[in-house]
């Protein structure tokens, strides 16, 4: 996922345009491999895994991306790695 397509993106849980990228954990120049999306408004957290940013509801995830978002600590600052 480009960064720039997070402005063109809304939270499916509460509909706001605030989002933010508060966690990078693989980057290629400006594609993001791996990190988390958040909502500022409901703080939902969609992940990006393999440069796919997965906006699906909590409770239509599958057990793989719950596994995956339970290994992400909550932030309260943006973090690159």
């Amino acid at each position: 996922m480009k960064k720039v397509h997070l402005e063109k993106l809304i939270c499916v849980e509460c509909r706001s345009k605030d989002l933010a990228l508060p966690i990078i954990l693989s980057q290629e120049r400006d594609e993001i491999i791996e990190g988390i999306i958040e909502c500022a408004s409901c703080s939902i957290r969609y992940p990006i895994i393999e440069g796919i940013a997965c906006f699906l509801r909590p409770q239509l995830r599958t057990s793989e991306i719950q596994a995956y978002l339970a290994k992400i600590p909550p932030v309260t600052t943006n973090i690159e790695i």
